[in-house]
């Protein structure tokens, strides 16, 4: 009996380790070939639309500060890009002083996109890469082959700058002017799901379809405004001009220095500042004489 007990004891404790060997085995060779953790790929699609989420309030802010910037801009100007080719006194543009063409609506986007651009070119993101490392007891699953070693990437191809690259080179689709109300569309923004291991960029993805939409007066008073100083002010009496600008833009503010007449026009949501030599000619004045 004694004998029996001794022979089964040790058969017993290496049928045991054989049989939790080849266990172990099958399990271990199982989670190395795992793509990801259990729970990991639904962390990554919240983290994703998290960013997502980041990206579309950056963008809406960018747009309002570049929206301030180039609108405001454009009043100060008297409705040109850029004072540089543009005489000036006391800081009013001489409109039938300045090299470039009339065209507020068209110099308003041109300046919005380039602040626009300015921001998104800089845009950083704070999404933080998966990391398996940081998992409890990481290393000791590591070490038995629950969780296979990854090479890293660089921090250039990193998936971190993969977020950022879409919003950096974000266009503007279109520009929508209508009822007083400015709409600006983006390109959409894809954001591939973060990869929690080894599998290629996941192919599920998560996509944004930014833009911008703010009241704003319409641009059509810039052109009215010029089109009325060409008819009714250049080479004719500073009396009736100014009556005839009174009467057809309300508030309108004149201040006389010489030949220049500087002009002040409170808007709803900005203030239009210009002023015109009224001895000289404004450029398509044909145009508008024509339109009359």
């Amino acid at each position: 009996m004694n004998k029996k007990a001794d022979l089964f004891m040790p058969m017993f404790v290496l049928t045991s380790f054989i049989v939790l060997a080849l266990l172990f085995y099958t399990i271990s060779s199982t989670n190395a070939k795992r793509n990801d953790l259990i729970g990991a790929s639904s962390i990554a699609l919240i983290k994703v639309y998290d960013e997502g989420e980041k990206v579309l309030y950056y963008i809406d802010k960018s747009s309002h500060m570049s929206f301030d910037s180039a609108y405001n801009r454009i009043a100060n100007n008297g409705g040109y890009y850029s004072s540089d080719d543009c005489d000036q006194i006391n800081g009013y543009l001489i409109i039938n002083h300045c090299k470039e063409d009339f065209n507020p609506y068209e110099n308003f986007k041109k300046l919005f996109s380039e602040d626009m651009n300015s921001y998104l070119k800089v845009y950083k993101s704070s999404y933080n890469e998966f990391k398996p490392e940081d998992i409890t007891l990481s290393s000791t699953f590591n070490f038995f082959g629950f969780i296979p070693d990854e090479v890293k990437p660089d921090d250039e191809y990193s998936y971190k700058s993969l977020l950022e690259k879409p919003v950096n080179n974000l266009q503007i689709s279109s520009f929508d002017f209508k009822d007083n109300e400015l709409n600006v569309l983006y390109s959409d923004v894809k954001f591939h799901v973060e990869p929690v291991k080894s599998s290629p960029l996941a192919s599920s993805y998560y996509t944004i379809h930014p833009k911008f939409s703010v009241d704003i007066d319409d641009f059509e008073i810039y052109n009215r405004l010029y089109a009325s100083i060409a008819v009714n002010c250049i080479n004719k009496n500073h009396e009736s001009c100014n009556n005839i600008l009174v009467s057809s833009f309300s508030n309108i503010e004149f201040e006389q220095v010489g030949n220049i007449i500087k002009l002040t026009l409170p808007l709803k949501y900005s203030t239009i500042r210009m002023a015109f030599d009224n001895s000289k000619p404004l450029k398509q004045l044909d145009l508008f004489k024509s339109s009359q």
